[in-house]
């Protein structure tokens, strides 16, 4: 869980689930460099002109393995940088299929796919 703050614009606020995304050995330094890059989790479910959840939004339903309250909606299009200081406390891991699914996802909005 992670508190960020009074949102500004479109910004999402106040406290939230999110899933750590950076590189282990970079996790590894937190404590020294004082920041973790995550992706924000929202309980409000985004839908295209079909009815289906935006491509950016991973869908995790709440489970006993990652400790969500309930459906949490993780939006790569959010990835941040963030001080360590803004974390609250850990419910759980989110489980592989969602991993992959997040990954796949961050290099969409990065445009990271190879060309």
């Amino acid at each position: 869980m992670v508190d960020f703050g009074n949102p500004v614009g479109s910004e999402l606020g106040l406290e939230h689930p999110a899933v750590i995304v950076s590189r282990q050995e970079f996790n590894n330094f937190a404590d020294k460099i004082g920041r973790l890059i995550i992706v924000p989790g929202t309980s409000t479910h985004t839908v295209n002109s079909k009815g289906e959840t935006i491509v950016t939004h991973e869908e995790v339903p709440a489970s006993n393995a990652n400790g969500l309250a309930h459906t949490t909606y993780f939006m790569s299009e959010q990835v941040r940088a963030i001080s360590i200081i803004r974390c609250r406390r850990l419910v759980g891991s989110i489980e592989k299929k969602h991993v992959t699914s997040l990954e796949q996802r961050l290099c969409l909005v990065m445009d990271l796919f190879k060309h």
